[in-house]
């Protein structure tokens, strides 16, 4: 990982492809194609430590790590290179190393993330499966607009986004024997 006195790597730019927002991978990955189509094959970096992911196509090895700008999250994403990957973005990362929150309302089609800064990030989802871009406009849109035109009758659908995530927590305290 980087520290901020270190330089900083090329980034390569993916348009309009739509990342899996997904829990479960620790990972951003990006397949080896759009990195030869990109001609950022230049910008690949070794890992660093050896690495084997076990995934629904067995064990693989990545080819590497690049930068890929995500103007949507205001950065840059570090992603692992694969020989073939669906595009994917860690929440886990972005949430417990960056400071994201991520919310999926009950009922909801529009799960979102808040930036450290507060702005509101939305995801599409098809097939329960929530998608993020990594252009700007196509992501960052407004609640309104990400609504179905039809009205709808659940509370969670209508509301600002900001009032459904919680506040606070209450944790409760189990007496011992």
């Amino acid at each position: 990982m980087r520290t901020a006195a270190s330089p900083v790597a090329p980034c390569m730019t993916i348009k309009q492809t739509r990342f899996i927002g997904d829990t479960g991978s620790g990972h951003h990955l990006v397949p080896r194609c759009d990195v030869s189509n990109a001609d950022a094959t230049e910008y690949v970096r070794e890992l660093g430590y050896p690495l084997t992911l076990n995934t629904a196509g067995g064990y693989v090895a990545p080819d590497g790590v690049v930068d890929v700008d995500a103007p949507v999250f205001g950065d840059s994403i570090e992603a692992l290179v694969l020989r073939s990957t669906p595009h994917v973005i860690s929440i886990g990362e972005r949430c417990q190393a960056k400071g994201y929150a991520f919310h999926w309302p009950a009922w909801s089609a529009h799960p979102y993330m808040v930036t450290p800064a507060g702005r509101i990030i939305y995801f599409e989802v098809e097939g329960y499966i929530p998608y993020v871009t990594l252009d700007e406009g196509d992501s960052a849109m407004k609640w309104e607009s990400a609504l179905p035109a039809e009205s709808s009758t659940r509370e969670s659908d209508q509301a600002d986004p900001r009032e459904l995530a919680p506040v606070s927590y209450t944790h409760l305290t189990l007496p011992t024997k």
